[in-house]
């Protein structure tokens, strides 16, 4: 299992390298180059030539599995796995790989789901810093929850883990905001209702909450992000305080009625293991892929140092301050650009800089950076994991 996590409820979202990140052997550098960039879709046709010149291209094969995976292609993705593997029985990148379809696709039994036929309608609890809705675990235990989405599923205090007397073990080491390394665990819950919906056979993660932002007298047990997030049509309404939790059959009638309504809509990616990019720009800088991470309160957006560079940021270095995350603290710099996402714009976004190093190494891919909880906040913004479209509600 891989987790990266970036500055999300204040880093609290979890990173960790995994052999499927890795880059295979070489390639078309061509291909190679447009991969890098993230240029996916220019990427994808140069990998299938190289493929038709020689069936045995394990990288190709690898890298087609890659970008259909991060489309949310799944039969295609396995397919172009199988034939790596066929090739070459002993790739751990394709084998990687194709156990996080069989989880995405639930066939390890997990994320089973009970009244998913409608909608569920959760209202927040609170919504500063961030949005926190009330959730009940295992049939018994109220808590109250962070929505993150860049976290993974779930992740759970330890404190009510020990409660509920879950069999917890290490998961290795994440990797959190500025770079830094810090040990994480996991465990297994029987379920999680939101609402009316209830799902079954949850893997979570296992880290203190006392530092996640919360109301005063308030604390918060745990994190709902991407990978639970990614079974339903789910949308944060900032703009009306609630999580609605639709079912992805709405798919088809959801973007039909975002285009009407003129919503901003752009297409989504999902990495492996629960990481959302789209493509976004920053003042003075070419577009590029971000990472979709809602859990930085009052976070506009980072920037990787590279990014930085290109922009036409200005930076006070003269003011830095100091942020604690899992990982350590970590140095930011503060600075307020424009932020662009389809054709939503925002300017005077709170942004930030961490000199000292940044998450995004861990990707086989460039990144932009981060955009976070307060570009988001006077709109709803929907994930639609069929469709693979995040939507930003025109005001």
């Amino acid at each position: 299992m891989r987790h990266s996590i970036t500055v999300s409820a204040i880093s609290l979202c979890i990173a960790m390298l995994g052999a499927g990140l890795a880059l295979a052997a070489p390639a078309p550098a061509t291909a190679d180059a447009r991969f890098a960039e993230g240029a996916f879709g220019q990427a994808r046709p140069l990998y299938q030539a190289a493929v038709g010149n020689n069936p045995n291209d394990v990288h190709a094969l690898n890298r087609l599995g890659e970008i259909a995976l991060y489309a949310n292609r799944l039969p295609e993705a396995k397919r172009h796995f199988e034939a790596a593997l066929h090739v070459n029985p002993a790739d751990k990148f394709a084998q990687a790989e194709l156990a996080e379809i069989q989880a995405r696709s639930g066939a390890n039994g997990s994320y089973r789901i009970e009244g998913g036929g409608r909608a569920s309608i959760i209202p927040f609890v609170a919504a500063d810093p961030l949005p926190i809705i009330r959730v009940r675990i295992n049939g018994r235990r109220d808590a109250d929850f962070l929505i993150d989405t860049g976290a993974p599923g779930v992740v759970l205090d330890p404190a009510v883990a020990r409660e509920l007397h879950l069999d917890i073990e290490s998961a290795g080491r994440g990797t959190f905001a500025g770079g830094k390394h810090a040990g994480v665990s996991k465990s297994t819950i029987d379920s999680i209702t939101l609402g009316t919906v209830t799902i079954h056979s949850l893997p979570v993660m296992v880290m203190p909450m006392g530092g996640a932002p919360a109301p005063a007298g308030m604390h918060v047990d745990g994190i709902v992000g991407t990978s639970l997030l990614y079974h339903f049509l789910s949308t944060l309404d900032y703009a009306h305080g609630r999580l609605i939790l639709a079912p992805r059959s709405d798919s088809a009638r959801f973007v039909r009625a975002a285009k009407q309504h003129g919503d901003s809509i752009v297409p989504l990616w999902y990495v492996p293991d629960h990481f959302l990019f789209a493509r976004a720009q920053v003042k003075g800088a070419a577009p590029a892929l971000f990472n979709i991470d809602t859990g930085a309160p009052g976070l506009g957006v980072q920037v990787s140092r590279d990014l930085m560079q290109k922009s036409h940021i200005a930076l006070d270095n003269s003011h830095k301050s100091r942020m604690r995350g899992p990982g350590g603290d970590v140095t930011t710099i503060n600075f307020t650009t424009s932020v662009t996402v389809g054709t939503t714009h925002e300017d005077e976004v709170p942004g930030m800089l961490t000199p000292g190093g940044d998450q995004y190494g861990i990707f086989p891919f460039a990144v932009g950076g981060t955009v976070s909880d307060a570009f988001f906040r006077k709109r709803a913004v929907s994930f639609d994991f069929k469709a693979m479209l995040m939507v930003i509600a025109k005001r």
